[in-house]
């Protein structure tokens, strides 16, 4: 009942996570909130609850009815994606407890959900139906990916790789995902999700075969994992491919913002009596000077406060990298890292489709500053449109480190460690 909305949002996620009976119908009138951020919290919160077996039977109409309600008629996108989720979840339990008594099958139920959820106008409620789809059976499932994997946007896309890649062996031993994945390699467009493609074959056949859709078109024909055979191109060398790197990492996007901490850390003196901010300036410049003209990037630098070079993803064009660089060079900003509003003000331009963050691993300013809660709202933010989040740790250590790790594998990303 808070005027507060943060407060409201607070509470309504750590509804999710503490373990006491909550009122089905008070939660679910709650749902109306005023606030976008509100009601997707609230339904994540009841979508966790039912994964851990905190809904009560007598509770699950209740919660399928007020979930519907919101999927099908909520003003915001994100929330109704996260109301198809949540709903799937409740429904798939609320038949479960019917057994003998359901009129259609459950798995006809599951058919005719995914297929409601594949033609809605928005993207995120057609990623929604590829989540679903893992509770789902098998011919369900591959056949919601083999449709996601197509779509116009690359959230839905992202997502059909990552799980195509993630699907256990067909009976016969044979990779399940290797066609959509070879069909990726072959035609899509996003680079990003074309080098995840190519990496899971990879992974997952044992091949190194190079960044060309014909000889994976070829293997296709009986497409098992036989181990490191095929050494045409070492993994990771990407044919074809212009990449840049930064403070050491590889940087596999075209359409990229670079997040970096220029909290307390960054301006000690090293023995050199140069501050590290000043070899970030060094490493900035060579990777911005290695960029191609057709990708697109941004620098959003941050303190306590993010303070981003432009709103949007700019052309890499020498004009531009030379002003991106000149913006950053003249950077004095100082305080506590904020993390957080740096990622929201990255996925406030809907073109980014990768982060790249360099910081010294612990943020210390902002709302939200606690990485071990952090993790799982990052991930439930981002499970709809699936931007890639790659890291630069500049001596983290230990748990730290850990901590990126999992997190940056949660979206897509790896991460490097840097002396600087």
């Amino acid at each position: 009942a808070s005027g507060d909305e943060w407060v409201r949002v607070r509470v309504a996620e750590a509804l999710g996570r503490i373990d006491r009976p909550l009122d089905a119908k008070k939660l679910a009138g709650q749902l109306d909130d005023r606030s976008a951020a509100v009601r997707r919290a609230l339904v994540w919160s009841i979508e966790r609850r039912q994964r851990a077996g905190r809904v009560p039977a007598p509770d699950l109409e209740v919660l399928v009815a007020a979930l519907a309600r919101i999927a099908e008629k909520d003003k915001d996108p994100d929330v109704r994606a996260a109301a198809w989720v949540a709903g799937t979840r409740v429904m798939l339990a609320a038949f479960d407890g019917l057994g003998e008594q359901a009129g259609p099958s459950l798995a006809e139920v599951q058919r005719i959900r995914t297929r409601l959820g594949l033609g809605d106008k928005a993207w995120q409620v057609r990623a929604a139906a590829g989540i679903c789809a893992l509770d789902f059976e098998r011919e369900v499932l591959e056949a919601t990916l083999a449709e996601l994997a197509t779509d116009e946007h690359p959230g839905p896309r992202a997502f059909a790789v990552a799980a195509a890649a993630a699907l256990e062996p067909n009976a016969d031993g044979t990779i399940a995902g290797a066609k959509l994945l070879v069909d990726r390699v072959a035609h899509e467009t996003n680079q990003r999700l074309r080098l995840d493609a190519y990496d899971a074959l990879v992974r997952l056949s044992g091949f190194k075969y190079p960044l060309d859709a014909k000889p994976w078109t070829d293997w296709l024909r009986d497409p098992r994992p036989y181990g490191e055979k095929a050494t045409n191109t070492p993994m990771g060398e990407y044919v074809g491919v212009t990449m840049t790197t930064f403070a050491g990492m590889r940087v596999r996007s075209q359409r990229v913002a670079f997040l970096i901490d220029l909290s307390g850390s960054m301006w000690q003196e090293q023995a050199d009596g140069k501050t590290r901010k000043a070899a970030v300036d060094l490493e900035l410049e060579r990777a911005l000077s290695q960029l191609t003209p057709e990708t697109q990037f941004n620098l959003i630098p941050y303190t306590l406060e993010p303070f981003a070079w432009k709103k949007t993803l700019q052309p890499a064009t020498p004009q531009n990298v030379k002003a991106a660089l000149e913006f950053f060079k003249g950077c004095t900003q100082r305080g506590k890292g904020n993390f957080w509003d740096a990622w929201q003000l990255a996925l406030a331009d809907p073109a980014v489709d990768s982060v790249v963050v360099l910081t010294d691993g612990a943020p210390t300013g902002g709302r939200r500053w606690n990485l071990e809660l952090m993790r799982p709202l990052l991930a439930e933010q981002n499970r709809f449109r699936r931007v890639a989040l790659d890291a630069i740790l500049v001596d983290a250590k230990g748990h730290l480190t850990d901590l990126w790790k999992a997190m940056c594998a949660d979206h897509r990303g790896t991460v490097h460690s840097s002396e600087l």
